[in-house]
């Protein structure tokens, strides 16, 4: 391998595998799992430009590849347990870490309510969001991670945030709902 394509790699590394570890970790809700697949992400990266590949973009390229292994692994699987992502809420424990036990009890807490608004979207939509909330990442590079058009996860985006604002409301509902009824 040639030395533009190390220092690629070794760039790629530093800037893209935390942000790797979160798409893996909100995908399967395990730090080892994530763990694995970030490591291993990078090694089948490595492994390609090693054998004399180029690779233009590279942050949709590790997008792929991590989520192509996440797709391995619920197939070994037969098929992703939402049980996981059960347990994790349960759990309540927040991706980051914070000296102020305060502040993290509420990052928990609003983990907690975020996924478990986001289980409540369809699997397709639910990625698109975190991959644009969450990963920071823009249409045009969803759109290539996921083999479809910018114009296309746009819309996508959009109906899945009118999706989450229509859960929301609802939810709202029923929690003034069951509030006005326990008041009575």
């Amino acid at each position: 391998m040639n030395s533009r394509k190390k220092k690629q790699f070794i760039e790629a590394y530093d800037k893209h595998a935390e942000e790797i570890y979160r798409y893996c970790f909100f995908r399967v809700f395990s730090k080892e799992t994530a763990e694995d697949l970030v490591q291993e992400t990078f090694i089948k990266v490595w492994n390609y430009l090693q054998n004399g590949h180029t690779v233009e973009a590279i942050r949709p390229f590790l997008y792929q590849v991590s989520r192509n292994l996440i797709i391995d692994l619920h197939n070994k699987r037969k098929r992703f347990n939402e049980r996981e992502l059960d347990e994790f809420i349960q759990k309540k424990e927040a991706a980051s870490f914070s000296y102020d036990n305060r502040q993290k009890i509420e990052q928990d807490d609003l983990l907690a309510e975020t996924l478990k608004t986001l289980k409540l979207l369809p699997k397709s939509q639910r990625e698109v969001i975190l991959l644009r909330y969450m990963e920071n990442l823009p249409p045009r590079e969803i759109a290539a991670l996921l083999n479809d058009k910018s114009k296309n996860i746009s819309a996508k985006i959009a109906r899945a945030k009118k999706n989450l604002d229509k859960i929301l409301k609802r939810e709202a509902q029923t929690s003034d709902s069951l509030k006005n009824n326990s008041a009575r």
